[in-house]
Formats: structure tokens, C-alpha cells, sequence
């Protein structure tokens, strides 16, 4: 930070300190869902997470109804970015290696506090009308935007768009599902170990059969 100040003009240096500042919150939202749950979380407990005064958070969040939107949309893009990381690069990895790339990405983000943290939200908006609401608009942008990176990324997997469709699904749905039975202490790490190299074979199949009826 330091760095920036001394490298930015005055108006620029307070942007970019107010963006800092914005995302020193957002992370320590994820953290606070993650550690205490949704029901426990506070603006005020975020503060001290953050290290911040509760006027300074305040200044970015007024309500934990906009913290709890802005954090959605923080872990949504976390895990675009996440995405771009298994996408096609100067070595051209082969298909297969491209949906392990992919499983393995999509593990390592569901096994984060980002995750977690959304489990929090979406298990509240569960009897919460207006978070609940928030949670599926926000979740139905973030596919979308999936989808579209993923067409640009890999656009030999769009030859059939049926298979394309329950070859993510099948992805998500098995690595989610895993990952909540793990948050809840339900899972053998073995097991889970041998449940992705079982997935990766079967993307795998079922892309080698795209690939075999063209």
C-alpha cells in the first residue's frame, strides 16, 4: 500500500485505497460467515475482522443486507477467476487434461471459506423471502457468466450442447455435494480422493463420445 501511495496522485491514491479498503471487508465478510455463521455475523464483528473502525465500515456498508450482496458477488468472481486458471494456454493441454484441470480447480474452490460463506447465505435465504431471492439472482448471473467463459475458454466442448450442459452439472453436483458433507464432517478423504479420479474418467468418457460421433 505504501507503494501505491507513493506512485499514485492524491485523487487516484484515494480510490485505490478506498478499493483496498472494500476488499479488506469483503474478505473478512467470507472469513466471519465462514468462522461464526450467518446468524452470528455482525457489521460490527466484520469491522474487527478487518481491522477497522465500525464508522469506517460503515462508510462502505450501511446494512448487512448490502455486505451480504456485495460478498455474494465477491465470491461469485473469485470463482470466474478461478475458471480462467484451467483455460487453454501457451502449452494446449489436452481435453482430458483440461477437465481435470477444471474438477480439480472447482475442488480447490469449494473447499475454501468463500464456499463455506456462501453455504451460510443460501442455507439462510432458505426461510429469508428477500435473501433468499438475492441468493438465486445472484447465483443465475454467476452461470450465466460461467457459461459465456466457458464457451470462449473451450469451444470444442459446444459440439453438443446437451453433453456440455450434464457434463457441468455432473461437475458441480458431485464436487458440491461432496464439499457440504465435508463441511459437515460427513466425508473420509479417501473416498473423496477416489470420487474425483472417478468423475475425471467419466467427463472424460463422455466427452471421448462427443469427440467419437463427429
Amino acid at each position: 500500500m505504501q507503494h501505491a501511495k507513493e506512485n499514485c496522485d492524491p485523487e487516484h491514491w484515494q480510490t485505490t485505497k478506498s478499493e483496498f479498503t472494500r476488499d479488506s471487508i469483503l474478505r473478512a465478510i467470507v472469513d466471519c460467515l465462514a468462522e461464526f455463521g450467518y446468524s452470528n455475523l455482525t457489521l460490527g464483528q466484520v469491522a474487527r475482522k478487518a481491522g477497522l473502525s465500525k464508522g469506517a465500515m460503515q462508510h462502505h456498508f450501511e446494512s448487512k443486507s448490502a455486505a451480504i450482496e456485495a460478498a455474494l458477488q465477491f465470491i461469485f468472481q473469485q470463482q470466474l477467476e478461478l475458471q480462467q486458471s484451467y483455460a487453454r494456454g501457451p502449452t494446449e493441454p489436452t481435453d482430458d487434461q483440461l477437465h481435470g484441470r477444471r474438477i480439480d480447480a472447482l475442488w480447490g474452490f469449494v473447499q475454501d471459506p468463500s464456499y463455506v460463506a456462501f453455504l451460510e447465505i443460501a442455507m439462510a435465504g432458505r426461510t429469508d423471502p428477500h435473501l433468499g431471492a438475492l441468493v438465486n439472482d445472484q447465483y443465475w448471473r454467476f452461470r450465466q457468466r460461467a457459461r459465456e467463459n466457458a464457451k470462449t475458454a473451450m469451444p470444442e466442448w459446444q459440439l453438443d450442447q446437451e453433453k456440455f450442459r450434464v457434463g457441468g452439472a455432473l461437475v458441480n453436483y458431485v464436487l458440491e455435494g461432496m464439499a457440504l458433507r465435508q463441511t459437515l464432517g460427513l466425508s473420509e478423504a479417501d473416498t473423496d480422493a477416489a470420487l474425483r479420479a472417478h468423475l475425471k474418467k467419466m467427463v472424460a468418457a463422455l466427452f471421448d463420445s462427443q469427440n467419437g460421433d463427429k
